[in-house]
């Protein structure tokens, strides 16, 4: 491999770290700021507030299943410039909102222009361009999400305090043009996602177990996923109800989000080497710990700090996983198809986190009781997914005919 090749592979992971910092970073990670100042200001629950979560959630599903065609149809770096300018123009709407109709619509056309230059094109892209360390590479480049979000989160809330919520929104926006536009001179090519070498290969055929184990696959990947996302908007909140000032409880979150960097790089390359079963028990593992953790919470800032290190590697579960398992329990063939189903599903699984933590605490009064109720589901996602890994096994194992292969 020559070092123009490499310095173009280097690039694209560069190009997802930036846009992984403006999709998951800046986009989720820093909603939290602005849940109880909107709320506070405009009157707002915070569980219709949080709805707009959910409906970009939502929206985005009939876009993750046209982007498939997209990658093929035009360049990346068209899909980039659309949806980039699309994002930016919601995001500065958000700060124009005063009820909560407004926002709603501002969600849905985020949930619109989002994925564009979400995991799905930039995991696609690294898919195509790295046979070895796959998991390495999309590590790196979804460590974009907490690095960024580390950085930004403080300055977006030192921002809304300091200058109303609004503002905060139109910094979100004007973060997002640097971070896009500098994405989109890192990829070079022009060419779609599909070579004409890849089109002209015929796909071996899915199997019954096939199916089997990616429905399998789905299942607990949307469980740990709502899980995730059912704890990280929320854990503000939960710090400053446990009697911890908000300044710490800021500084704790912007910690998960800057070690998740390190935890991305760190379970990409351990990824690589341990295999799917291994990644599995990782990723179900340290999600329950981190909520057993929580049960703590209060006790002192040591659990906090406890937590920061735990959760930083299981939040790695809305990134890393979903990719890696797809292309290793079903190839690189299938891989843009079969992932742009994960990632609705994905969603939708931290568009109901999102909520469901929001219901469960309003009917309890109680983020305790919302603990419990996902220690019960992680565990769920545990079985299912290994499930998923024994049924792919038993199939490799019999051998089935050729045309299933």
């Amino acid at each position: 491999m020559g070092k123009t090749e490499k310095r173009e592979r280097w690039l694209l992971v560069l190009a997802g770290f930036l846009l992984s910092g403006v999709n998951v970073g800046i986009n989720t990670n820093c909603n939290t700021a602005f849940l109880n100042p909107v709320c506070e200001d405009l009157g707002l629950g915070i569980s219709s507030f949080a709805m707009t979560t959910s409906i970009v959630s939502f929206v985005s599903i009939p876009c993750l299943l046209l982007l498939p065609v997209l990658l093929k149809k035009i360049s990346v770096r068209k899909l980039l410039i659309l949806s980039g300018s699309g994002f930016i123009l919601f995001k500065i709407l958000f700060g124009c909102a005063s009820g909560l109709w407004q926002f709603y619509v501002c969600a849905v056309g985020i949930g619109i222009f989002a994925p564009g230059f979400g995991y799905l094109t930039v995991n696609s892209v690294i898919n195509r361009k790295f046979r070895e360390n796959n998991g390495l590479a999309v590590g790196i480049a979804s460590s974009g999400a907490g690095i960024v979000g580390a950085i930004v989160l403080p300055i977006v809330t030192w921002t809304i305090s300091a200058f109303g919520w609004r503002m905060g929104y139109y910094l979100e926006a004007a973060l997002a043009l640097v971070f896009i536009v500098i994405a989109i001179f890192c990829i070079k090519e022009n060419g779609t996602t599909e070579t004409t070498e890849e089109r002209s290969v015929k796909k071996r055929k899915l199997c019954g177990t096939d199916v089997t184990a990616y429905l399998l696959l789905l299942i607990g990947l949307f469980l740990i996923c709502l899980v995730g996302m059912g704890i990280q908007p929320y854990l503000m909140a939960y710090m400053q109800q446990m009697d911890y000032t908000t300044a710490f409880a800021a500084g704790i979150v912007s910690a998960v989000l800057a070690v998740n960097t390190a935890a991305k790089i760190i379970s990409g390359y351990v990824f690589d080497r341990v295999g799917s079963r291994r990644t599995i028990w990782i990723t179900t593992g340290t999600m329950a710990c981190s909520l057993l953790i929580l049960l703590l919470f209060g006790k002192g800032s040591w659990i906090a700090y406890a937590f920061v290190i735990v959760f930083a590697f299981a939040y790695v579960a809305l990134s890393i996983p979903a990719p890696f398992l797809t292309k290793e329990m079903f190839g690189a063939e299938y891989f843009t198809e079969l992932y742009s189903i994960v990632m609705i599903v994905t969603s939708v699984g931290g568009a109901v986190g999102n909520v469901l933590t929001g219901l469960l605490y309003e009917a309890s009064n109680s983020y305790l009781f919302v603990w419990e109720c996902y220690i019960l589901l992680t565990a769920i996602a545990a079985a299912a997914m290994l499930g998923a890994f024994s049924v792919k096994n038993k199939r490799m194992g019999k051998n089935e005919s050729s045309d299933c292969r």
